[in-house]
This record gives structure tokens, C-alpha cells and sequence, in this order.
């Protein structure tokens, strides 16, 4: 909560790698469930599923390597739905609740 409420202390740069990010999942789920929903061009999500895994992978290994650690690679998948799903509850409670003080 404290990281969405103090963006404004992060570069620009930065905040636009992260919101970048967080509106590819966005906008990636979003088309998926209205496409699933319609059941038209299945094809198309099914690939463009793999592509963002293979896309995912990808970037999640430099950094698996970097941090010297392991990665379940049948694991990104459901740890990038879950992802998604915290930012998006976790985004409608920060604009729903009021404003965390530090001290």
C-alpha cells in the first residue's frame, strides 16, 4: 500500500517501467476474459498467452541469474495471475480507504 501511495518519491523513469508493467497486465486479462467470454478468436489468446509466458520468462530469468536464485518456470504463470490480482485489490484500496501516515 505504502509503494502505490508514494510514487511520486520514485523516478520517472522508474514509474514508467512499473506502471508500463502493471497496464500490460491490465490490459493483457482484460482482453483474455472478454475473448474467453465471447469465445471468438481463441487462437489469438492462446498464443498471445504463450507469447507473454515466453516474454515473462525471459525477463524473470536476467533476474532469477542476478539475484542468484532458482525459478519454478511452471510456477509464472499462476504467480503472475496472482500478481495481477493483488495490484488490482490492492490498487481499489488505496483509492478506497483513507491515506496511511508514516512516522
Amino acid at each position: 500500500r505504502r509503494h502505490l501511495s508514494e510514487r511520486r518519491q520514485y523516478r520517472f523513469t522508474d514509474q514508467l517501467r512499473i506502471g508500463s508493467f502493471i497496464m500490460s497486465n491490465v490490459f493483457f486479462y482484460l482482453f483474455s476474459f472478454v475473448m474467453l467470454l465471447l469465445q471468438q478468436n481463441l487462437e489469438l489468446v492462446g498464443i498471445l498467452f504463450v507469447v507473454r509466458c515466453l516474454v515473462l520468462y525471459i525477463g524473470y530469468v536476467r533476474i532469477a541469474r542476478k539475484l542468484e536464485q532458482e525459478l519454478s518456470v511452471w510456477s509464472l504463470p499462476v504467480l503472475d495471475a496472482a500478481y495481477f490480482l493483488h495490484y488490482l485489490f490492492l490498487g481499489v484500496s488505496v483509492l478506497m480507504f483513507k491515506k496511511v501516515r508514516w512516522k
